[in-house]
């Protein structure tokens, strides 16, 4: 009888100072955020004109509806999502971007900048 509350103490001891332990490593740790994504500012709608920056080898998407704006997307900045339709004007596009950007447009002797809202970090489009 005894032998059997003696491993009852054992194993409720046991199991007490597990408990302690996981406790203390939640709590003492800090907590991290993962992220896989660089994370900006949202914008969404619909491509209405794509301007060819011929002096900064990019592209200004005007978009118009929800969150709209000219972004300006960055061939090998600028993560495309499938299914990558950016070149032309009419797909749906929801994405991120961070302030700032320039779009660099050859207009007869030179070069001229276009405003624009934002240089995209991500972006996924409809067909």
């Amino acid at each position: 009888m005894f032998s059997g509350i003696r491993k009852l103490k054992k194993s409720a001891g046991a199991l007490f100072v597990a408990l302690a332990v996981v406790i203390a490593v939640f709590v003492v740790l800090p907590f991290q955020q993962a992220r896989a994504i660089p994370t900006g500012i949202p914008f969404g709608g619909w491509i209405t004109w794509v301007t060819y920056c011929t002096c900064s080898f990019n592209m200004l998407l005007t978009v118009v509806g929800p969150s709209p704006g000219a972004f300006v997307f960055q061939p090998g900045v600028s993560i495309p999502f499938p299914f990558g339709q950016v070149y032309r004007p009419g797909p749906a596009v929801v994405g991120s971007y961070v302030p700032g950007g320039f779009c660099m447009v050859f207009v007869g002797k030179g070069c001229v900048p276009r405003p624009a809202t934002g240089t995209i970090i991500t972006i996924g489009t409809s067909l």
